[in-house]
C-alpha cells in the first residue's frame, strides 16, 4: 500500500525551521509507528491483512519535538483472492466395526484456507455402492471448515467404502465466499473408496429355508447374517402359537446369525400349526445386525417342526383277518391271516413271525406284508392233519424275529394281549377216511362207500374216478352220488348174490 502526504508549511516561521515526519498506524487492537522523523514524504505498507481496515495518521516532528497532526485517515485494504477448498474428508465415525448402518449419518468436512460463509445449501457428491449421493451442508458457516451430512438409507451397501468425486461441491444455487465476497474455488482432488467408511444399510431377514424351527423347548430364528449379541429382545417382544397347548417364551438368547428363544411347555414331535411373532416396538432393544440395522417384525411366521420322534409305536390290536368260509373252518392248505395293527406307520426288515394257538399246540405264522403302514399281515398255510374245533387263537406277546420300526427308527414295543380261540376260525385237515367196519358194502347196482365225517355233496368225483374189479364179469360205475358220510356208486351191471 502507498502512503502520501502533503509538507507542512513553515514560511510563517524566520528562519524557516527543518519539518520531519512520523507515520503512525492503527489496526484497530494498537497503534505503532511506521516511519519515524523520515524526511520522506511517502511510505510503502506491506504488512497488511486484506479486507482488515487500518487508520492512518501523520504527525509533523520540527525541533525535535510533533507540532501537528493531521486527522486519522481509514483505509480498508481490498481482499480480491478467493478462497480455496484444500481438501474433503470423511470426519465421522462408524464404529470399530468401520460401518455405517441404516439411518446412521456419514459427516464430511470441507477444508477452506480462510474463513467462509454459506448461503443456501450446497452439496457434497459422493458415491456409495456404486450409486451416487449427496451430502447436504449441515454446519460450519464463518469457519474454515464445512459440514455436511448424509443419512444411509435403508437397503443401501458398499463393501469397499464410501468415495467422494472430484470437484464434488455443488452450490445447489448457495454460495460460498469469503467475507469479501471472493467465490470459493471449489477444485478438489477424489477421495478414493475408504475401506474405515463402508455402509450396510441392509436389515437382517430370515432365510429362506429354516427360517423359523423348532425342536423341543428350543425355537430358532435364523437369520441371513450376523447379529448383535449384544441387542437382546425381552420375553415379551416374542409370541408363540398353535400346535396343541398354549405356550410362553421364557428366555431369549443371540447366538452368531441366531436368535433362540426357549419355550414351555416344550413342543412335541409332530405337533402342527406353530407360529412365531416378533414385535419391533419403538424404543425397545431390538434385533440388530452388527452394524446396526434393525430387523422387521414377525407376524404368525410358520415354524418347522423338527422336534425329533422318540416315542415307541405299540400294537394297538391283533385279529384274525382272513376268511375260512360259511362254514368257518379251515382246511389244508387254506391260509389263516392275522394282521397285527400298530400305533403309528412301521417298516419292517426280515420276517418278524407271530405264534397260533391251534389244536392245543403252537403253529408259526410269519410275515407277509404291510411295511410301510400300520397293518403288518403274519400268515400261516393249514398243513395236512391239523385240526382245531374251538378254534385259532393268537398267543401272546409272541410276535418275534427281524426288526419291526417306526420311521424315525424307534424300534415298536412288541407286547400285545392274548388272542383267545375263535370259534368262527375253526380248522379241520384231517382226510376223511372209510370206516373201519363196513366201510365199502355192494348190494346189487349200488356200491356203498361209508366214511367216518360227513361229505361235501357238491364234491362228487366223476364215473371215472373209480374202478371196480373183481366178480364173474366186467363192471363200469355208471353213476355217483354223495349222501351224508357215503358215497354211493351205481354199478353195470350189478354184483350177484354169492
Amino acid at each position: 500500500m502507498n502512503l502520501n502526504w502533503d509538507a507542512v508549511a513553515a514560511s510563517h516561521w524566520t528562519p524557516p525551521p527543518g519539518v520531519a515526519y512520523t507515520l503512525y498506524r492503527d489496526d484497530g487492537a494498537a497503534v505503532e509507528a511506521l516511519a519515524e522523523n523520515t524526511g520522506s514524504r511517502t511510505y510503502v505498507d506491506t504488512d497488511f491483512i486484506a479486507g482488515v481496515t487500518y487508520a492512518y495518521q501523520v504527525a509533523a516532528v520540527v525541533a525535535g519535538g510533533e507540532a501537528t497532526r493531521n486527522g486519522w485517515l481509514s483505509v480498508r485494504v481490498l481482499d480480491t483472492t478467493a478462497p480455496r477448498l484444500s481438501l474433503v474428508t470423511i470426519t465421522s465415525d462408524p464404529g470399530t466395526d468401520g460401518i455405517y448402518a441404516a439411518g446412521d449419518r456419514i459427516v464430511f468436512t470441507a477444508a477452506f484456507g480462510e474463513a467462509v460463509t454459506v448461503t443456501g445449501t450446497p452439496r457434497v457428491k459422493l458415491e456409495v455402492g456404486g450409486e451416487e449421493r449427496t451430502a447436504d451442508y449441515a454446519d460450519g458457516s464463518g469457519s474454515g471448515a464445512l459440514v455436511f451430512e448424509y443419512k444411509v438409507a435403508e437397503g443401501e451397501s458398499d463393501d469397499d467404502g464410501v468415495s467422494i468425486a472430484a470437484d464434488g461441491i455443488d452450490l445447489n444455487r448457495g454460495t460460498i465466499a469469503d467475507a469479501s465476497d471472493n467465490a470459493a474455488v471449489l477444485t478438489h482432488p477424489a477421495v478414493s473408496p475408504q475401506s474405515g467408511h463402508r455402509v450396510d444399510g441392509v436389515r437382517p431377514v430370515l432365510e429362506d429355508t429354516g427360517g423359523a424351527v423348532v425342536d423341543d423347548s428350543m425355537l430358532t430364528l435364523n437369520y441371513d447374517e450376523l447379529l448383535d449379541g449384544g441387542s437382546t429382545p425381552p420375553e415379551s417382544a416374542f409370541t408363540v402359537r398353535g400346535g396343541d397347548r398354549t405356550r410362553t417364551v421364557s428366555d431369549v438368547g443371540i447366538s452368531g446369525s441366531a436368535v433362540i428363544l426357549t419355550v414351555d411347555p416344550a413342543v412335541e414331535h409332530g405337533e402342527e400349526g406353530i407360529r412365531v411373532s416378533y414385535r419391533a416396538g419403538s424404543g425397545a432393544i431390538l434385533i440388530r445386525d452388527v452394524p446396526g440395522n434393525e430387523a422387521a417384525g414377525l407376524s404368525n411366521e410358520p415354524v418347522t417342526n423338527e422336534t425329533p420322534d422318540t416315542t415307541a409305536p405299540t400294537v394297538d390290536s391283533v385279529e384274525i383277518s382272513s376268511d375260512p368260509g360259511t362254514d368257518r373252518t379251515y382246511a389244508a392248505g387254506e391260509e389263516i391271516r392275522v394282521t397285527v395293527t400298530f400305533s403309528e406307520t412301521v417298516e419292517v426288515t426280515g420276517r418278524p413271525r407271530l405264534m397260533l394257538e391251534l389244536g392245543g399246540g403252537s403253529r408259526t405264522a410269519t410275515y407277509g406284508g404291510g411295511s410301510g403302514t400300520a397293518a403288518l399281515v403274519f400268515a400261516y398255510e393249514v398243513a395236512d392233519g391239523d385240526s382245531d374245533t374251538d378254534g385259532v387263537g393268537v398267543e401272546a406277546d409272541s410276535l418275534s424275529g427281524g426288526t419291526i420300526e417306526d420311521t424315525s427308527d424307534n424300534p415298536a414295543e412288541l407286547d400285545h394281549d392274548r388272542l383267545a380261540a375263535d370259534a368262527g376260525q375253526k380248522v379241520d385237515a384231517v382226510r376223511p377216511e372209510l370206516a373201519a367196519t363196513d366201510g365199502a358194502v355192494v348190494n346189487g347196482t349200488t356200491l356203498t362207500l361209508t366214511y367216518d365225517e360227513p361229505l361235501d355233496a357238491g364234491s362228487s368225483p366223476s364215473t371215472g374216478d373209480f374202478t371196480v374189479s373183481g366178480g364173474d364179469r366186467a363192471r363200469t360205475v355208471a353213476g355217483v352220488r354223495v349222501r351224508g358220510s357215503a358215497v354211493e356208486l351205481t354199478l353195470d351191471p350189478g354184483a350177484e348174490h354169492l
